[in-house]
């Protein structure tokens, strides 16, 4: 089977790092080309041609043209297999990343190449910047992360035949030092981005054992994402809480791992979910926020979540309403604006109504101002940190938390059974046959928009500005 996988760039991240367990899954099952606008920067374990003309926007040279683009690649397809190739798999095409790429596509459609469109991350979830009003390529076969994403494409108007679950490698972690001495931390080893809801870490930290302090392991990368961060420094700084930040830079991360007393995750939004799964792989006890919208393929694959909270409680009384409301609406109204659509006000009101007027709120729909009223209230005063228990007890078995060696056994099982190497090889395989069968099938897109965007679960951390 020969195999061109496409990108806009293979430099460090995500993405590449699931192009490169899925080349690594495939060997001695299939010849694989690796086609993007830039190059690795490290030994790659597959041919790779480099087309200037699939580099995000940016970083292209605007006198490339599509058609130049799309001759180009299949020189590279034919220079490596002379009668061309089975199926071309392209990585988050639908991104408004390369505003070349959707007559690429319709290019390669006309040479009667077979398409299977891979989508890691929707612009419909709170990625206004990558949105387009272009449609999204039809009479192609496409591939997604977990259930939640099939059904939103199924909903749109995909068929079943043409919508297929690839999710990601999850591969062992390092495995630091043995006997490696416990360490004072518990661990959330992410980029500390917005939508990974530091605040909530924190928070979550006031309730750790005496003498542990939570370690972050790496800073944002974006101005927004860096704002926010150097907030949470300061308030952590002021109110004397003890985080460990940057934990993860110039050090081993398999002993931060492996001394960590236990993990968190308080994220609000995935696209896979490997902070779910990664930490059973390394032998670790995971605690935190469950998101459903991953954890329910996690579920059905003997993955047990079941300690994990789907969300923290606080009461709504400790908000100023006139500020959250401010700044829900202002939110609400730039993010329906960036959208091309027009806010509805009373629908607006209403939704805000409902959550402002519950007794208590999920502090991850909060922004970060509002949850830094409700961390510090606990940070001064103990009969506040009793009443956040009284609303989620889970934060009192964080002090004395119960690891079940059995369970984090069990669940690094499953993750090896399910998201192994030799398990995504198989289904890869599996779903590159099942899109020999030609399909007709389109989009609708304002569908995949209307199942992202509910007011009910409207989160000022997640679709909000920044804004201290």
């Amino acid at each position: 089977m020969h195999i061109v996988m496409v990108h806009y760039h293979l430099k460090p991240g995500g993405v590449t790092s699931v192009i490169r367990h899925q080349v690594e899954a495939l060997s001695g099952h299939a010849d694989v080309l690796v086609v993007c606008g830039e190059g690795p920067e490290t030994p790659f374990p597959a041919p790779v041609a480099v087309v200037p003309g699939l580099a995000y926007d940016l970083r292209r040279d605007p006198r490339w043209t599509a058609s130049q683009t799309a001759d180009q690649v299949w020189e590279a397809i034919v220079q490596r297999w002379p009668r061309g190739c089975d199926l071309v798999h392209l990585h988050n095409p639908t991104l408004a990343k390369n505003r070349l790429l959707p007559e690429v596509l319709a290019r390669f459609q006309q040479r009667g190449l077979r398409l299977l469109l891979q989508i890691h991350d929707f612009a419909e979830d709170a990625r206004p910047d990558a949105y387009s009003s272009a449609p999204y390529p039809a009479d192609c076969h496409y591939a997604v992360l977990n259930r939640r994403d099939r059904d939103i494409l199924l909903a749109a108007g995909l068929h079943p035949e043409g919508v297929h679950l690839l999710p990601n490698e999850v591969p062992a972690t390092p495995p630091g030092v043995p006997r490696a001495a416990p360490g004072c931390h518990v661990l959330y080893p992410v980029r500390a981005i917005r939508r990974k809801n530091i605040g909530e870490a924190i928070l979550l930290s006031l309730f750790f054992p005496p003498g542990v302090h939570l370690a972050v392991t790496l800073p944002p990368n974006s101005p927004a994402d860096r704002d926010a961060y150097r907030f949470w420094q300061a308030f952590v700084h002021r109110h004397g809480v003890a985080v460990q930040w940057e934990a993860g830079l110039g050090g081993d991360f398999g002993i931060l791992v492996q001394t960590a007393r236990f993990l968190i995750t308080t994220s609000i939004a995935e696209g896979f979910g490997f902070a779910f799964l990664e930490p059973w792989r390394a032998g670790k006890w995971l605690q935190g926020r469950r998101l459903g919208s991953v954890c329910d393929d996690f579920d059905e694959n003997g993955i047990d979540l079941s300690h994990l909270y789907t969300a923290l409680k606080v009461p709504t009384r400790w908000l100023d309403r006139r500020r959250w409301w401010h700044r829900w609406r202002q939110a609400v109204a730039a993010t329906e604006t960036a959208y091309g659509r027009r806010p509805d006000p009373e629908a607006v009101r209403a939704a805000f109504q409902r959550l402002a007027d519950a007794e208590a709120v999920d502090f991850g729909l909060l922004d970060e101002s509002l949850q830094a009223e409700v961390v510090q209230r606990c940070v001064k005063s103990a009969s506040d940190r009793d009443a956040l228990v009284t609303l989620n007890p889970v934060l009192g078995s964080l002090a004395s938390p119960v690891e079940m060696a059995g369970q984090v056994a069990a669940n690094a099982a499953a993750v090896a059974r399910h998201y192994g190497g030799e398990a995504i090889g198989r289904r890869l395989r599996t779903v590159y046959q099942a899109t020999e069968k030609p399909i007709h099938q389109a989009v609708a897109k304002d569908r995949i928009l209307d199942s992202f965007l509910d007011l009910d679960r409207f989160s000022l951390l997640r679709w909000g500005q920044w804004t201290p």
